[in-house]
């Protein structure tokens, strides 16, 4: 290519190679920066998945916080995460001052509140001290956002969800206690411990009767596992020691499975309405000129209108399943 209109090196190394050339800054502006005359093609578009993952990880931080919490202190996490952008997309966060943070807040607070030292540090406090998650830790003066304990925590509270929506509210009882038992009720991933069905039906306040089917439903689904310690060489049942545990990595993959079969199905369950929704369409507007021919209170026009209202309440399922398959794979 030439200088000054001829084809840019973008162009070229695509055609070298066997692509077609698509227009890039090169193609359209020449190999040293001047302008063509045309652009060689028409733009190609494509998704920004970094910054759709950043958006979706720090809507999650601010829901999280927000249910722990309140509004303010989602207010004071998006100013922190402003204050300090560049660290997002690692483990750990950048520490900050409450002073820095101050000058990064909004004029005035959700509470109602202008953003003084005093209410920033007691929210701050309250953060660093949360029973569940810890979502920020205090370091000689200064802050920092735990945005990995934080993901962990929201991937957990999501499994356990899930299992209360799946098995009930006790199967989550026992299952909480299997995931928090070890840490007194905080999320944490390390450390998990193996407890006997009596442990369990002691510290979920169950009966043993009722503990030992939640916890097979739930083994029989893959979510928790079980070891066997024979106390015997000849692995009597009546000496060996049944130990109950969740592998949390596995749970995520069991879960993040039945997810892609749900997708699939709705998938499929959404082209199957979409087909009768347009059989429903040419009943009420034979000539397809886009005008309807009956009256709304007719048979074909009821028809059409329970046909649209399928199609959105499994578009909107699909989405909220999506939305559950990328916490577990963002975090």
């Amino acid at each position: 290519g030439g200088v000054g209109g001829g084809l840019g090196r973008g162009a070229a190394c695509a055609r070298s190679n066997g692509f077609a050339a698509v227009p890039s800054r090169l193609d359209v502006f020449g190999a040293d920066g001047e302008a063509l005359a045309q652009p060689l093609g028409k733009p190609l578009y494509r998704a920004n998945l970094a910054e759709y993952t950043r958006a979706f990880r720090q809507e999650s931080y601010g829901r999280l916080v927000s249910e722990r919490l309140d509004g303010t202190a989602r207010q004071l996490l998006e100013a922190a995460i402003a204050l300090k952008q560049p660290m997002l997309q690692l483990s750990t966060f950048a520490p900050f001052t409450i002073d820095e943070l101050v000058l990064k807040c909004p004029p005035t607070l959700e509470c109602g509140r202008k953003p003084d030292a005093a209410t920033v540090s007691k929210y701050l406090d309250t953060m660093c001290e949360d029973p569940v998650v810890k979502m920020a830790s205090a370091l000689n003066g200064k802050y920092m956002l735990n945005l990995q304990e934080m993901g962990n925590a929201i991937k957990q509270m999501t499994l356990e969800s899930v299992i209360k929506f799946k098995f009930g509210e006790l199967s989550a009882r026992l299952y909480r206690m299997l995931l928090r038992g070890h840490a007194r009720g905080e999320c944490v991933a390390h450390g998990m411990r193996k407890y006997e069905v009596k442990q369990l039906a002691d510290m979920a306040v169950l009966p043993d009767g009722e503990t030992r089917p939640l916890l097979m439903r739930l083994l029989q689904a893959e979510y928790v596992l079980l070891q066997e310690v024979a106390r015997t060489n000849d692995h009597n049942p009546r000496s060996t020691v049944y130990l109950w545990y969740v592998e949390p990595e596995r749970a995520y993959r069991t879960l993040e499975a039945e997810l892609l079969r749900t997708m699939h199905n709705l998938q499929a369950r959404i082209k199957f309405e979409r087909a009768r929704q347009a059989e429903a369409v040419r009943e009420v507007d034979p000539t397809g000129d886009g005008a309807v021919h009956e009256d709304p209170t007719s048979e074909g026009a009821q028809r059409l209108w329970l046909a649209q209202r399928r199609v959105d309440f499994l578009s909107h399922a699909l989405l909220k399943v999506h939305e559950t398959l990328m916490v577990v794979r963002t975090f």
